[in-house]
């Protein structure tokens, strides 16, 4: 399901202090993984913080189901 890069990806965003694990780019990274995945074609921009926090604290929650 996910790929060994990924996945470490992944367990090294957990470990990122709060202002770098809500960047952008690891938004974007988390998206491409879930689209992936899920194959889908989910493409927001990311732009908002409070979007990026909810997101990605989503999909944490949504890969831990799933792992």
């Amino acid at each position: 399901m996910f790929t060994e890069a990924e996945i470490k990806f992944i367990e090294m965003v957990r470990s990122l202090p709060e202002t770098t694990r809500y960047s952008k780019s690891v938004a974007k990274q988390f998206q491409k993984i879930r689209n992936r995945v899920l194959n889908g074609s989910e493409d927001n921009c990311m732009c908002g913080m409070v979007y990026r926090k909810i997101y990605i604290k989503g999909f944490l929650e949504w890969y831990e189901s799933i792992a």
